[in-house]
């Protein structure tokens, strides 16, 4: 079942690089696994093969209309990573809703 899963999850986030795409142009890696206590996050990961790179991760037991949306709060975390430190505040805010209406009203 991950597979289906990771396909549509793919196409979505590669349809919100499109539109907005990452801060200072780092790539975003998605990880589908199984996960314990939330269903999904965001980091930023430094690595010798793949340079600096967020990393999202949902989870992999999440139906598929939980999964689109981590994704999309998710991928507000990488749009305003670099403007605040607060985790949930007005920066997220604003790019989650963003995402969420292109993404949504998309539709």
């Amino acid at each position: 079942m991950e597979e289906p899963l990771r396909k549509r999850l793919t196409l979505l986030l590669l349809e919100m690089i499109r539109e907005l795409p990452p801060p200072q142009g780092l790539a975003i890696r998605l990880h589908i696994a199984k996960i314990k206590g939330a269903w999904g996050w965001c980091d930023i990961k430094d690595t010798k093969t793949r340079g600096r790179h967020f990393l999202i991760t949902i989870s992999k037991e999440a139906p598929y209309s939980i999964a689109r949306d981590t994704l999309f709060h998710e991928y507000a975390h990488v749009l305003a990573w670099f403007d605040s430190d607060e985790d949930h505040g007005a920066s997220w805010g604003y790019w989650f809703s963003r995402v969420y209406r292109m993404m949504i009203d998309e539709k």
